[in-house]
């Protein structure tokens, strides 16, 4: 429940139910009361007002999509005693010359009198005492008025599908035809979209001609690759309210897609409450959200049902907290009954709903922590996925939201893994797209949506993006890294075009600002890196990004990065319990670290720098001799030698070449051999001549080709190395 400060509407479908437990509360003696109704605007205009008709059209102040805007119609009779007949509504849209006409033809009743009782002794106290049957008003009034929310389409093709400034411009006609006694009269209202960078139109006083403000066109979001922006926390009329746990009457599920998408929100959350529902409206509005999803495939926004359950053995209907449940091992998590008594108090406790929901294999988020009479109480709870750290109807940061984000922080410094989530808990269209949550997802699929959420994929705020990359890892991940400087990549945005440059973003090791990078130019995007010194201390990891120049603070967070920064604790690929922090310079290798037995092998196997250090290279071999038959041939063995190569090359050649080895080499007579003796069968012609060469070995170390006689000339190893024909 997200108290509204402005804009909310006094409904007009009937509400008995809600007088008949006004009554029953009234005879058992109870004095619990009803949420002022003061504050809110459009009853405030209606009490202000000494028009005869009033004629409200409510919408969104801005958009960022043209796609289609949903603008609710509110039309009252104030007359004294005079019925209204209210013909039909007409919606143009001058440049498509599109229209929807709405056939009524309703009587709005003389409601004057009652109104004004309504006004003077429900809508302006705190609270409704005993006795003040504020419901019994609101039953007379029910027949006095008619409201409609209805769908504009800004272009032919807009359902899902990211538009560009197309429809600045557009005018919006909307009409009310009525019959006012026996005098035929149609008001009208205009709708305008404006540029974005084109400050709204003072509406001036709320009359007739004026009421109904332009529409501000924005821009997109900033939807890098892999980002998507979407809502946690929204309603839909299919809470039956009863008027008495909360007052509210939310716009359907269909009018607040088209908010959402107009804003460029790529999926939302619809969570009713517990108390305004039953199994089957549960499933009803599942079935119109997965409906919607699987007819508008492959489109950039999608639906989930969740619910928002009441929990808390209280006694206090409004000392109450409330759990978003979501999805998290399937699209579905189904209906939570929330145990709460008739009165709406004495729910199940917190921790009994939480390990509820999480059997069912739904998470839960802990909804608005800190809203007063709806606030969260029971703080060692354990098992909640997150939280609403932003819960803002009009995207403002208030204290509450301080609160909640100073709560997550002191969760994280104790080792919590809590995911943070930004929520508008919307109830009306106009209140859509204003806080929300970034997530990083493979694809645009209610499976990766569930999972970025319950992995802290995610970047909570109202506006601007940041994101960032550390050794490999990012936000929701963990890493492993030895203590020392480590480069942060970073990347940010500041959200849609009225918000302000980039001005600053912070990095926070453990809550505290560790490093910032502040803009003086009129900077809308940022990638760049930054260097952390990273310590055994440093327990995570967070960043911060904060626009300027805006009439409002626009800023967000991501999620953590979890950091085990520790020598023992560094990588360990292999398992050999050496880490690279403690200088393992093979981590695939699990018999090389520093200490093991040095193999002749090629590698350095104690990681000192040195490779096969301790095993001596044999000398070079002596004694060739070629016996008579001319193809036996043996020579003297080398000490710490365990096997020979002998190589074959065209003696002639050599000669002629003045010892080149590379080019007359013509064969690896025998490689490996294990004894010190030969045999070529193949004889030398006439004027032929063969030469061969012996060289030791005994494990990783080669010998040499070279002799020991003072009358060589140059090095025959790196010749016979480059010959095609030398031994492997």
């Amino acid at each position: 429940m997200n108290h509204r400060p402005s804009g909310h509407r006094l409904p007009l479908p009937g509400r008995e139910r809600f007088l008949y437990i006004w009554i029953v509360l009234i005879s058992l003696g109870f004095s619990a009361g009803i949420p002022a109704l003061a504050e809110h605007g459009t009853i405030e205009r209606i009490c202000a007002s000494d028009d005869p008709i009033i004629f409200s059209v409510e919408h969104q102040t801005r958009i960022r999509v043209c796609s289609a805007i949903p603008v609710h119609i509110s039309i009252w009779n104030r007359a004294e005693d005079r019925t209204t007949v209210l013909e039909k509504v007409v919606i143009r849209t001058r440049s498509q010359r599109a229209a929807k006409e709405f056939h009524v033809l309703e009587e709005l009743l003389p409601a004057k009198t009652d109104l004004d009782q309504f006004c003077s002794e429900c809508a302006r106290t705190e609270r409704c005492a005993t006795g003040d049957l504020c419901g019994n008003f609101y039953s007379v009034l029910k027949s006095k008025g008619y409201e409609i929310t209805a769908d504009i389409p800004l272009t032919e093709d807009h359902e899902g599908v990211a538009q560009d400034s197309n429809c600045v411009g557009e005018e919006i006609d909307i009409e009310a035809h009525l019959v006012i006694g026996d005098r035929p009269t149609v008001l009208q209202r205009k709708l305008t979209i404006e540029d974005g960078t084109v400050p709204a139109r003072s509406s001036g006083s709320p009359t007739r001609e004026n009421e109904a403000r332009a529409v501000i066109f924005t821009g997109q979001l900033p939807h890098p690759s892999g980002w998507f922006a979407g809502d946690q926390h929204s309603h839909t009329s299919y809470e039956k309210d009863a008027g008495f746990c909360i007052w509210e009457w939310p716009d359907t599920m269909s009018s607040m897609i088209s908010a959402a998408i107009s804003m460029d929100l790529n999926y939302q959350f619809f969570t009713d409450h517990s108390f305004g529902i039953d199994g089957t409206i549960w499933n009803n509005a599942y079935t119109e959200c997965t409906t919607y999803n699987s007819q508008h495939a492959g489109e950039s926004y999608r639906c989930l049902y969740g619910e928002e359950v009441s929990t808390g053995n209280r006694s206090n209907q409004f000392d109450i907290s409330h759990y978003l449940e979501l999805p998290k091992n399937s699209d579905s998590v189904g209906f939570y009954a929330d145990g709460c008594s008739w009165l709406c108090n004495n729910c199940r406790a917190e921790q009994t709903v939480i390990n509820d929901i999480s059997n069912k294999g739904g998470m839960g988020f802990i909804a608005h922590p800190y809203d007063g009479d709806f606030s969260w109480v029971d703080w060692n709870a354990t098992g909640y996925r997150g939280l609403e750290v932003l819960n803002s109807l009009d995207g403002a940061w208030g204290a509450e939201d301080e609160n909640s984000f100073s709560q997550w922080k002191a969760l994280l410094s104790a080792g919590n893994n809590v995911v943070a989530v930004s929520d508008s808990d919307a109830h009306y269209t106009e209140d859509v797209g204003h806080s929300f949550t970034y997530c990083a997802l493979p694809d645009l699929s209610t499976a990766s949506i569930r999972t970025a959420l319950a992995e802290g994929r995610c970047v909570f705020g109202n506006g601007p993006l940041v994101y960032f990359e550390i050794g490999g890892e990012t936000l929701g991940d963990r890493l492993t890294a030895c203590p020392g400087p480590m480069t942060v990549s970073i990347d940010a945005y500041r959200g849609d075009a009225v918000m302000g440059y980039l001005d600053s973003i912070g990095i926070y090791v453990g809550g505290t600002l560790r490093d910032e990078i502040s803009f003086a130019g009129d900077i809308t995007e940022f990638h760049g890196a930054r260097t952390l010194d990273l310590t055994e201390a440093d327990d995570y990891l967070y960043l911060r990004v904060q626009n300027r120049g805006a009439a409002m603070s626009y800023k967000a967070y991501t999620n953590p990065l979890w950091l085990d920064i520790d020598p023992e604790h560094g990588p360990d690929g292999d398992g050999d319990t050496y880490t690279t922090c403690e200088s393992d310079c093979n981590d695939n290798d699990p018999e090389i670290h520093p200490g093991a037995p040095e193999l002749c092998d090629g590698e350095d196997n104690d990681c000192d720098g040195t490779d096969d250090e301790g095993f001596v290279t044999p000398g070079p071999t002596t004694g060739l001799i070629i016996e008579t038959d001319k193809q036996t041939m043996h020579w003297s063995g080398v000490p710490q030698a365990d096997r020979y190569d002998i190589v074959k090359g065209d003696l002639q050649a050599l000669r002629s070449s003045g010892g080149d080895f590379s080019s007359t080499l013509r064969s690896c007579l025998e490689d490996d051999s294990s004894d010190t003796q030969s045999r070529d069968a193949l004889e030398p012609v006439s004027g032929e001549g063969f030469y061969y060469l012996v060289r030791a070995q005994r494990a990783c170390k080669s010998g040499t080709f070279n002799t020991e006689q003072s009358g060589q000339s140059g090095d025959r190893d790196p010749e016979i190395e480059s010959s095609p024909d030398r031994c492997p």
